[in-house]
């Protein structure tokens, strides 16, 4: 098992030692990380966890667990790596992820083979093979964020539409905490797509290598960190998610009718 924890630490402590030398002068902003898992060790369920999140999170599979934070953000995403040995283990795995008892169960393809930035300070070394990466939000937290947010209007802005600003984004309304969410990273090596079975009341979309901070911004601004890749090394990818997002649409649709093995106890 690689052992991600000294490389991402690092980078909180660098971080820390940094911001520790401005705070005389000027410091604007304040980041960095707190480990929410270890491996071996078990998780113990917060309040705001569907039920079914801490016994995914206690599978043997669950490496480190990291949060970060930043200043004037609500940092309420957590996120955990999970190593798979095979394609068989990774099907498991998603069969204990549909027993999540949330209405809300997301799965996120992306063009990647493993994750590296978790956020805004945490990074995973190279090489960390993990094939998935689980995330899960606070809307309890959002919304206490979200109420402290500012809702003057500035020059030039009497003519347009926001409820809430954080600098100079502008939000429509209250943004949605990422809910129980499972990323795989299709590039890597125990990824097979032709064998993928994903319960069919799981939400399946293409995703990013890096977590998100939200379900959904609703900010008046489309977020830049979200455009589509374009780097031409991940197409092939990107048209076999697509593909594969395409006939298991096609499948579900064809069998609403029965029941669902996989996503009962």
């Amino acid at each position: 098992m690689i052992d991600l924890r000294g490389r991402a630490q690092m980078s909180c402590w660098c971080l820390a030692a940094v911001v520790g030398f401005l705070i005389p002068t000027t410091c604007y902003a304040l980041a960095g990380s707190r480990q929410v898992a270890k491996p071996g060790k078990p998780v113990r369920a917060q309040p705001h966890w569907p039920d079914g999140v801490e016994k995914f999170l206690n599978d043997p599979a669950r490496t480190d667990g990291w949060s970060d934070f930043f200043s004037d953000w609500p940092s309420d995403v957590c996120n955990y790596v999970f190593q798979v040995k095979d394609a068989d283990e990774l099907n498991k795995l998603l069969i204990k992820f549909g027993k999540i008892k949330s209405f809300d169960l997301e799965v996120k393809l992306a063009p990647a083979k493993e994750p590296g930035s978790l956020g805004w300070v945490t990074k995973l070394p190279p090489g960390n093979g993990s094939a998935a990466l689980f995330s899960i939000g606070n809307q309890k937290q959002v919304a206490q964020w979200y109420d402290r947010l500012e809702t003057d209007i500035r020059p030039g802005e009497s003519e347009l539409k926001f409820d809430k600003r954080s600098g100079k984004i502008r939000f429509l309304a209250m943004p949605e905490a990422v809910p129980p969410t499972l990323t795989i990273y299709v590039d890597n090596p125990v990824v097979d797509l032709k064998n993928l079975r994903i319960p069919k009341r799981i939400t399946v979309s293409a995703g990013h290598a890096v977590p998100p901070l939200f379900k959904s911004w609703n900010r008046v601004e489309k977020p830049d960190t979200r455009r589509p890749v374009k780097n031409p090394d991940v197409a092939p990818t990107l048209k076999a998610i697509a593909e594969f997002i395409a006939r298991r649409d096609e499948a579900v649709k064809q069998d609403s009718s029965r029941p669902d093995p996989q996503s009962t106890d």
